[in-house]
């Protein structure tokens, strides 16, 4: 009997030091971010290429929060369920909640227009539409009209790729394609190459890189206006094919280019495997825009007053 006292003794002693152990943990977790730049256990990367937002969530965080930044991002990483959970502790008293995906009909509409807006970066763009594109100055420019109308309303390939000399109206039709797709209430991000190449650059210094370029992989709708314009090292061509081959290889996610370089200046510049993914005929279309520069002509008729 006494052995046996001294054993379930020692059985109490343990279970206590274990719960105290237990406990110390669990102010630990409270106090501390779930994952200390660690990727979450759970899931790192959904189907479409976007990390889980759950990996940089800290526990002191609240649902609120992380809304406005999902807005401000401007990306769609719900995989088609329209909300998105955060994997919080048990604990944490926004546990097994979700929000509205940036990609869900949740919301009032104009609210969720300006959300779209601002994280479009066509805020410092002037708004086009179609209607307002000179197609009878440039008739050879009709079958890249048509063809940008279509890819604005995902009725055509996945890419779309509008060559043709400066002033054809290939800018026009990019914002026009952008802006259309907001009308509708669909995601996009539009850069000008020069502005995209210096944000990788500076994203480098503000420890934004990995956010950016996970922003122009995971875009439903991606614009890259003047591509080749800016001087492009290895690095960034590097990052643009990392970028436009995730694309290609999601379907899913469409993706609108313009460019006055021909294909071979454009391989230079950007590398073959690029141009490549951009002109495949089996996901998408090389439109040869053939006009004159609606510019210097609009500039005529000013001069004439």
């Amino acid at each position: 009997m006494k052995h046996l006292g001294e054993d379930l003794q020692k059985v109490v002693q343990q279970q206590s030091t274990t719960q105290s152990t237990q406990k110390q943990e669990r102010s630990q977790n409270v106090s501390e971010p779930l994952s200390k730049h660690k990727l979450c256990s759970c899931k790192t990367v959904g189907r479409n290429g976007i990390p889980n937002p759950c990996d940089q969530v800290k526990y002191e965080t609240r649902l609120p929060e992380l809304k406005a930044k999902l807005i401000r991002d401007g990306i769609c990483s719900c995989e088609g369920l329209e909300y998105i959970g955060f994997h919080f502790p048990p604990t944490h008293e926004d546990f097994g909640r979700v929000v509205p995906c940036i990609c869900s009909g949740s919301g009032d509409e104009k609210n969720r227009k300006d959300m779209f807006v601002r994280a479009s970066n066509l805020t410092n763009f002037e708004e086009k539409d179609f209607d307002t594109y000179k197609l009878s100055w440039n008739k050879g420019c009709k079958y890249g009209y048509d063809q940008s109308i279509a890819w604005s309303q995902g009725e055509n390939e996945q890419f779309l790729t509008l060559y043709g000399a400066t002033g054809v109206g290939k800018t026009h039709l990019a914002l026009a394609s952008a802006w259309n797709l907001l009308t509708r209430n669909e995601a996009v991000l539009f850069y000008q190459s020069s502005d995209l190449i210096r944000g990788l650059q500076s994203g480098i210094k503000t420890g934004n890189l990995e956010k950016l370029i996970e922003q122009c992989k995971g875009t439903p709708n991606l614009v890259i206006d003047d591509l080749g314009r800016e001087y492009t090292t290895d690095w960034t061509t590097s990052i643009f094919h990392e970028i436009i081959d995730h694309r290609y290889r999601n379907y899913q996610l469409r993706t609108l280019v313009t460019t006055n370089h021909s294909l071979e200046q454009l391989n230079d510049i950007v590398g073959v495997p690029v141009v490549s993914r951009l002109t495949d005929s089996a996901k998408g279309n090389l439109v040869i825009m053939d006009g004159e520069d609606v510019r210097s002509r609009i500039t005529e008729l000013k001069n004439a007053k």
